[in-house]
């Protein structure tokens, strides 16, 4: 099947694939099946990544789904959009939460390569202690710490963070196969992404940081120019952004891994938001 039929099929009844409280901002606003290229081929035996959710189905019926990272939060409350790049590759685990591991069972089970960097960076922010990010092997020791720490579980992790504000968002909100992310997923999206930052970029009466986890993000938000849009708005003033490796990104020469160096993007996220005057996130 070629892959712009099969997100033509899936997404078919778009206006019903996320919460209604974003209606304001995505009506009229549709993925771009026309950009994904005809000659893209997806096998029968490859899923869709996550999969669409048609509302107003209980979401217990299909808790993972495209537009998850909308699910708790209305455009009014975001206060910060952590931009990731594109679902993890397998069904039980990509959210539609951008870096949130759907089969997560504890931490001391398997989590995800780029995850385990993200929450040594989140226990150097809770400690202040340097020592959960002097290296890949330093995970052991999160794991040993993660009662003292206060890890409960993801979920309960991005909850917390969704009811303060914060909104974990891929660009790419599906997945397929490794070639078809940029080539036909991210075309597909595009629109619908680029009208949710500007958006968030242009009230009038809310602040907001926009933290960027990896090039491609960074590249992404740059294109669809989105500080553009808000200086245009008037809005510019309102936002702030902050640009980090990928979680994902592997050490190299013997260094630590590139999200593991540098300033801790928590604390990078708090300080922008304290210099917009908005109360900061308790990560």
């Amino acid at each position: 099947m070629g892959l712009r039929n099969l997100l033509q099929t899936r997404f078919a009844n778009w206006p019903t694939r996320y919460r209604p409280t974003w209606n304001a901002v995505l009506n009229g606003v549709y993925p771009d099946a026309d950009a994904v290229p005809a000659s893209l081929r997806v096998p029968a035996s490859v899923p869709l990544i996550p999969g669409p959710h048609t509302f107003p189905a209980p979401p217990a019926a299909n808790e993972f789904h495209t537009m998850r990272a909308l699910d708790r939060v209305t455009p009014s409350r975001v206060r910060v959009v952590v931009l990731g790049q594109d679902p993890y590759p397998r069904r039980r685990q990509a959210t539609g939460r951008a870096f949130e591991q759907g089969d997560f069972v504890s931490w001391d089970g398997s989590v995800a390569y780029g995850l385990k960097h993200i929450v040594q960076r989140l226990a150097q922010h809770r400690s202040g202690e340097d020592r959960y990010v002097r290296g890949d092997g330093a995970w052991d020791d999160v794991r040993a710490d993660a009662s003292s720490l206060q890890l409960r579980s993801v979920r309960r992790l991005y909850d917390g963070w969704e009811n303060q504000g914060v909104i974990f968002l891929n660009f790419v909100l599906t997945y397929t196969l490794p070639a078809h992310v940029f080539t036909g997923h991210a075309r597909f999206w595009k629109p619908v992404v680029t009208a949710i930052l500007r958006h968030l970029a242009e009230r009038p009466s809310r602040r907001i940081v926009f933290a960027l986890w990896g090039t491609k993000c960074s590249e992404f938000f740059t294109r669809a120019r989105i500080l553009e849009a808000a200086q245009a708005a008037g809005t510019s003033g309102n936002s702030r952004v902050s640009r980090f490796n990928h979680p994902s990104a592997r050490p190299q020469g013997g260094q630590r891994a590139p999200f593991l160096r540098g300033s801790n993007p928590f604390d990078v996220i708090n300080r922008q938001l304290a210099s917009l005057g908005e109360t900061v996130i308790d990560w």
